[in-house]
């Protein structure tokens, strides 16, 4: 009888895929924010260079 119910709950223990929802938003999350990061970084160069170039135009038109 003891081994029919260890089973029964193995089986149990492995058809429950409540846990496996929260990783697989935990990952796709994840992936998101390397994506955006990676993003980030590529356009931040180009931004730097922009907010430079205004810098110096209103320092040249101010003077």
């Amino acid at each position: 009888m003891g081994s029919v119910m260890l089973r029964n709950k193995a089986f149990r223990f492995i058809a429950d895929e409540s846990g496996a929802t929260a990783i697989e938003y935990a990952l796709i999350a994840s992936i998101i924010s390397i994506c955006m990061a990676a993003a980030l970084t590529q356009i931040s160069g180009s931004l730097q260079s922009t907010f430079n170039t205004v810098g110096t135009q209103l320092n040249a038109n101010g003077q």
